[in-house]
């Protein structure tokens, strides 16, 4: 651990490439370094109980997503990253550069989100909450607190969570 929200992780520089990545998808591979989730990042990722399966991330997304792992936020976890366990429609997904995420405890409060999306977006990041039906009581909130391109009904989606996407590579820089 090397500063209280971060962790040392080996880091490779070479592409790779897994062919699909489920759900009939191409895998593009990573040609600017990766870094695996897990119990080793300080970054919970998948869906398991305990936190465990295959889940890589660009490197700069990760420096991003370290730094978005603060105490003042409400725990959560990576429910999706690299190879994408179904087909999305942005293609972020076959490349590492989007990860979604959801809180450990769900459902969120109104205040969860809002900090989270206000917190993410400060790191050049861009939070989308998913939500599968606009006619809860949570996204009618959420409308009147933050901006339209943060929040989301895909009415396809497994529960409501956050899309995570790399925005602004300038504001990135300084996750490192």
């Amino acid at each position: 651990k090397t500063s209280p929200n971060r962790y040392e992780c080996k880091v490779e520089v070479t592409e790779v490439s897994y062919g699909s990545c489920g759900d009939g998808q191409e895998c593009t591979g990573f040609n600017d370094g990766r870094v695996e989730l897990g119990s080793n990042s300080g970054i919970t990722c998948g869906n398991n109980p305990d936190g465990s399966g295959e889940c890589l991330v660009n490197t700069d997304l990760y420096e991003c997503l370290a730094d978005l792992n603060l105490p003042g936020l409400s725990p959560w976890r990576v429910t999706e990253a690299w190879p994408p366990s179904v087909k999305h429609s942005n293609p972020c997904h076959q490349n590492g550069t989007c990860v979604d995420v959801n809180f450990k405890s769900n459902p969120p409060t109104e205040d969860e989100v809002v900090n989270f999306i206000n917190t993410a977006k400060s790191l050049g990041l861009k939070p989308v909450y998913e939500v599968k039906n606009k006619n809860s009581s949570l996204y009618a909130a959420l409308q009147e607190r933050v901006p339209a391109e943060n929040l989301d009904v895909v009415a396809h989606a497994t529960a409501s969570h956050f899309s995570i996407y790399m925005d602004d590579r300038a504001k990135m820089a300084a996750c490192r």
